[in-house]
């Protein structure tokens, strides 16, 4: 009989008994939307908010803005969200965000720095991050330092340097990020000195940002040591050698092949041996062309005879 009086009250308007837990209400009031029954859903959720429960804040807040089941009240949907947020970072933002028109300009930018905040404070990495952009110098840092934190990055020394300067990067804030990456850099974080190569040759600071992708090829960087052979540095074979046995070492199929035949047309004593070790390395490596790499290994284990040149025909005026 209880439960046939609350299903009937999404119609009559008739409340269950107030001891009714947060979850119930809440799961009272999408039941009420589900029939469209939406003054009764308000009733439910805004219960539901002031026992502590963020989600109904939400929708209850919506309610109210959208004016479903009730008269459109700015100020009561936002005193339900700001009743959230103190459980929920993401109702925070919603605060910072809320589009009032009874709102000023400067009411509304004091909202979004107050809230946004708090967000940042109870853990949402993306207002932290927003507030990094929009301030600098050492507020900047403290956000993003709250960003690392929040997204569980162990964030002491080159870590947070490297963290920061990545997101700078991927923001388009190329000058913000470099003094981040070259800390990173220099305490031999191969990612940062690496993004720090891109950064500098975006800059067309071309010998600089060779010199970082140096610097984090031999790190153990492989899209790094890949950047140092790209047509537009002018560097020495040997240079060209080295880092291709790099990238060999580092797992790159192909480079085991290139240095293979490098060694091959050296013709020393050694390079045969050399190159065949490099040849067996390119064949546990490689995942796609594997055969033509097999050809080649074939190729080089039993090499073709050459033809004999054809004699010079004797004329018979000759004879």
């Amino acid at each position: 009989m209880r439960a046939f009086l609350c299903l009937l009250a999404a119609f009559v308007l008739v409340a269950c008994s107030d001891k009714e837990d947060k979850i119930t209400l809440f799961e009272k009031g999408i039941r009420a939307l589900s029939y469209e029954a939406y003054d009764v859903a308000v009733h439910y959720f805004e219960r539901s908010c002031y026992a502590g429960f963020a989600k109904s804040c939400e929708q209850a807040a919506r309610l109210y803005q959208e004016g479903m089941g009730t008269k459109t009240n700015h100020e009561k949907a936002l005193e339900l969200l700001i009743e959230g947020c103190e459980n929920d970072a993401r109702m925070c933002l919603l605060v910072a965000q809320y589009d009032s028109p009874q709102l000023s300009k400067q009411q509304a930018q004091r909202l979004y720095e107050e809230y946004t905040d708090r967000a940042c404070k109870m853990g949402h990495v993306s207002a932290c991050e927003e507030l990094a952009l929009q301030n600098n110098g050492r507020k900047a840092t403290s956000y993003l330092r709250f960003a690392c934190k929040n997204a569980d990055a162990h964030c002491d020394g080159a870590k947070f340097y490297a963290f920061a300067g990545a997101f700078y990067f991927h923001q388009d804030e190329r000058e913000r990020a470099i003094p981040f990456l070259d800390k990173a850099c220099k305490e031999k974080d191969k990612t940062s000195c690496h993004i720090l190569g891109l950064a500098l040759s975006e800059k067309d600071e071309m010998d600089a940002a060779f010199g970082f992708f140096e610097r984090a090829c031999a790190l153990g960087e492989a899209q790094s040591c890949k950047a140092m052979l790209a047509e537009s540095y002018d560097v020495k074979p040997s240079v060209v050698r080295q880092t291709r046995e790099r990238l060999c070492a580092l797992g790159d199929a192909r480079e085991c092949l290139n240095v293979a035949k490098e060694l091959i047309n050296e013709k020393r004593g050694k390079s045969k041996s050399q190159a065949e070790s490099f040849y067996r390395k390119a064949m546990d490596l490689c995942e796609d062309e594997c055969d033509h790499i097999k050809q080649e290994w074939q190729d080089f284990k039993n090499p073709q005879p050459k033809k004999d040149e054809e004699k010079p025909q004797i004329h018979e005026s000759r004879i």
